[in-house]
């Protein structure tokens, strides 16, 4: 693909790209409506100098989902880069709480009988390890030199099936709730988040994304390419390849990718 002024790629989806670098990460992100619809409630956030990535999937329609889901994004940008690991994670949670509050007040605002909530994944990284926090299901996957693995867990109404025993992962996925939410952000009280911890290895890539975009692209399908090219540039070929399909929902990716070599 051609390059523009500063050395990235110029591409048909530059309008909806966000990037984000420092020494340790190389990052990527797209959010985008889709084929269909004309409002994203979809939102990213990328902050490599914090090591803090986070995708929201708002629902509730117009000045509802795609609010939820800026609000979330709002109070996830209000850390400090000194501080350290452990009291990031702790304060990433304390926003999601905190954005939880928020997007409730605004519900009632409102005043109507519609849900306004968001789902949320975020991850905060150090060098050499990450911890990944969501509701609802948006996802976190790891790609590391042996294999792509799920870090998150749909807090869905089929995993609560499959939890229970009453439904198989392969029933799961043709079934008529698999969109069904059990919890989201302003809407489940009181909000429990979950929490993932996982290692970190040079060169491994970390995607967080919405499901408007995993429903519809397999990442396993193309680990390869994810694990070789830079994330700017995966994206730019997957999304073309996503958007061949009728992408009848938002769809946000980010893809992070923790240097070889630290450079300076």
């Amino acid at each position: 693909s051609s390059h523009g002024m500063d050395g990235l790629p110029t591409s048909q989806f530059s309008s909806f790209l966000s990037f984000s670098h420092n020494s340790l990460w190389r990052s990527a992100g797209i959010s985008h409506p889709g084929r269909v619809r004309t409002l994203n409630e979809d939102a990213i956030l990328l902050q490599a100098e914090l090591g803090v990535w986070a995708v929201a999937d708002g629902m509730g329609g117009h000045e509802a989902g795609d609010e939820a889901s800026s609000i979330l994004m709002e109070r996830l940008q209000d850390l400090s880069p000194k501080s350290r690991w452990s009291d990031r994670v702790e304060h990433v949670e304390n926003c999601i709480l905190e954005a939880h509050r928020e997007i409730q007040r605004y519900a009632l605002r409102m005043g109507e009988d519609r849900i306004i909530g968001s789902t949320v994944v975020a991850v905060v990284l150090a060098e050499h390890y990450g911890a990944c926090l969501w509701v609802g299901d948006s996802r976190c996957y790891h790609a590391s030199t042996k294999d792509l693995q799920l870090v998150s867990r749909d807090h869905s109404y089929v995993n609560a099936l499959i939890d229970a025993k009453r439904m198989s992962a392969n029933q799961a996925e043709q079934h008529p709730k698999r969109h069904v939410l059990t919890k989201a952000v302003g809407v489940t009280s009181p909000l429990l988040l979950s929490i993932e911890l996982f290692p970190i290895q040079p060169a491994d890539r970390i995607v967080l994304c919405s499901d408007g975009f995993y429903r519809d692209t397999a990442l396993h399908q193309v680990i390869d390419e994810l694990k070789q090219m830079q994330p700017e540039l995966f994206i730019d070929d997957i999304c073309a390849e996503h958007l061949k399909g009728r992408v009848s929902d938002n769809f946000s990716l980010i893809v992070i990718e923790r240097k070889e070599r630290i450079s300076q």
